[in-house]
Formats: structure tokens, C-alpha cells, sequence
């Protein structure tokens, strides 16, 4: 999803691929880009690690574990 301003609200719109050029970044953050999980299993509880698998269109992947954080609590600093 992604974080837009729409008239004086904020809303979030699904976003299906995010494009990433040759050498440039793009930052998943509160307020902007960011990955949302529907369904996720009981055992999952907010605190959990959660390991995830980032596919790009050349095939190359990127492995990362996510803090999970129940919908509504406050984003996890850039350092926990």
C-alpha cells in the first residue's frame, strides 16, 4: 500500500508492484510505501519476527524479517 493524500484526508491505496531502478532505493515507511499482511496466522502476535521474501521481475530475491505490530499500534523505530 501506499499513503496518499487525497483532498484534506490521507488514504491508503494498493499498490501491486513497486518499481526500483538500477542503484536507486525506495524506503517502506509510515506514511508512504508500506507492506500490509491480511490473515495472518494466531501464532503471529505483534512483537513476532516475521520472515519475509522480497521477488523482483529479474528474479533476484531479498530476504528480511518484519517486526509484526497489531493494526493501529505505533510503527517500530528503524532500530527494534
Amino acid at each position: 500500500h501506499e499513503t496518499i493524500k487525497h483532498g484534506n484526508a490521507m488514504r491508503m491505496v494498493p499498490v501491486g508492484q513497486v518499481k526500483v531502478a538500477a542503484g536507486a532505493t525506495v524506503a517502506f515507511a509510515p506514511g508512504g510505501k508500506h507492506l500490509m499482511l491480511f490473515d495472518m496466522p494466531p501464532a503471529i502476535r505483534p512483537g513476532a519476527t516475521v520472515p519475509l521474501t522480497f521477488t523482483f521481475a529479474d528474479g533476484r530475491t531479498l530476504k528480511v524479517d518484519a517486526k509484526a505490530i497489531a493494526a493501529g499500534d505505533a510503527p517500530p523505530s528503524s532500530t527494534s
